[in-house]
């Protein structure tokens, strides 16, 4: 596997180190948000996604256990992958600067969507005032409210939109690393296998309702084998001399 030439001293060698490591904790991130919410679920049944009352009422008896609902561990995951994803963008700038720069804009634009729609904080900040309240009205407001929250956030159009751009960015990196001696061609073929399947994701529901569920796991498994090859490779990726 023959790198591009840059020198030992090459300043983007950090950048590499933390674009691996901060793909590889992303995806232990996103391994413990999903045991955790299996081992919660004995105990602490998660509220249906539009019962804002139930969520509030989480958040103020079990705040960790909302807060892993709510995907605190998948905001933090998706905000380290902008380290990765610009990490990559600097990996692959030789020859194909163009092109890069427009998978890199999609994949911080879809980052930037989901950490902006995110309903954490919204959702414990209005939980913390649904506990202060002292009248009915208010109560109503904030019930609205998180309406309001959970329908742009979570699985809402924030997501949904996010991680399209994301997967979009996604494969095209992927494609881009054929083209190159960087990352091999295994670790290619695997990113644009799960950014297809990520992509195919937003169809499946239209053709096959019942295979929702099952097509969003085996995307995201596929989806964090690629985070944790390339994590792997910019770990151990040596510029020549």
């Amino acid at each position: 596997m023959e790198p591009f030439a840059e020198t030992e001293k090459s300043p983007w060698t950090t950048l590499y180190r933390l674009g691996g490591l901060s793909a590889l904790i992303a995806a232990a991130l996103e391994v413990a948000a999903v045991f955790l919410s299996i081992i919660f679920a004995r105990g602490f049944p998660g509220p249906a996604s539009d019962a804002v009352v139930e969520w509030f009422t989480l958040l103020h008896n079990h705040r960790f256990v909302g807060l892993i609902y709510l995907g605190i561990l998948d905001l933090a995951a998706i905000a380290l992958m902008s380290v990765l994803f610009l990490a990559l963008c600097v990996a692959l700038r030789r020859d194909h600067e163009s092109s890069m720069a427009v998978a890199g804009a999609l994949a911080f634009l879809g980052i930037a969507v989901y950490l902006a729609t995110s309903t954490v904080f919204p959702m414990l900040s209005l939980g913390e005032q649904y506990a202060a309240a002292a009248t009915d009205a208010q109560r109503s407001l904030l019930v609205a409210a998180g309406h309001a929250v959970l329908a742009v956030g979570g699985v809402g159009t924030g997501a949904y939109m996010a991680f399209l751009l994301i997967g979009i960015a996604g494969l095209m990196i992927s494609m881009i690393m054929l083209r190159t001696s960087i990352f091999g061609r295994a670790v290619a073929y695997s990113g644009i296998v799960a950014n297809v399947a990520t992509l195919a994701y937003y169809v499946v529901p239209l053709v096959a309702p019942s295979a929702t569920v099952f097509f969003l796991w085996i995307s995201g498994l596929l989806f964090l084998t690629w985070m944790i090859l390339v994590g792997y490779r910019l770990l151990t990726y040596t510029p020549s001399s």
